[in-house]
């Protein structure tokens, strides 16, 4: 199963829940399924007595490929934009004061274009702030967080 974006997730959580599954057939589309289809030469098959809905949306569920081996359940559909290593570091930086931070933000770096930075918000008794971790080479970490998209420590599961 591939990574979902927090969109993916959005999208997902407001399907009609008579639908449980998800694949991408051969020619990108998305189709819905009520009972769990098959593949045959990349399109996806049922029984018969399930609905079937196509997804009108080209551009999303992107970990969803055609030459998936299973249909994809609704219900996994979870939002982990961080690696065991990152999700590790970052609950540890976080765990003395995670009561006071608010978010936590993926942007460029200010001093590099090739460098991003990991950026956590905090509001504590002295107004708050935010503190920026040591910036990485662009693309080379926290692949899964989008650029300047604010997630709160329980989004990150930190």
């Amino acid at each position: 199963m591939g990574k979902f974006t927090k969109r993916d997730v959005k999208i997902a959580q407001n399907i009609d829940s008579k639908y449980k599954y998800i694949a991408r057939e051969f020619n990108g589309t998305l189709k819905l399924f009520s009972e769990k289809p098959y593949s045959v030469n990349g399109s996806w098959y049922t029984s018969g007595n399930s609905k079937e809905c196509e997804l009108p949306l080209a551009d999303v569920f992107e970990g969803i490929k055609f030459d998936d081996k299973e249909p994809t359940a609704l219900a996994d559909i979870k939002f982990d934009p961080l690696d065991k290593a990152e999700k590790r570091y970052l609950k540890e930086i976080i765990r003395p004061w995670r009561e006071c931070v608010m978010e936590i933000c993926k942007e460029n770096s200010c001093f590099n274009v090739q460098y991003e930075s990991i950026v956590i918000y905090y509001d504590d008794e002295t107004g708050g702030g935010s503190m920026a971790l040591p910036s990485f080479k662009k693309g080379s970490m926290y692949a899964g967080m989008e650029l300047n998209v604010s997630y709160t420590p329980d989004e990150l599961g930190i």
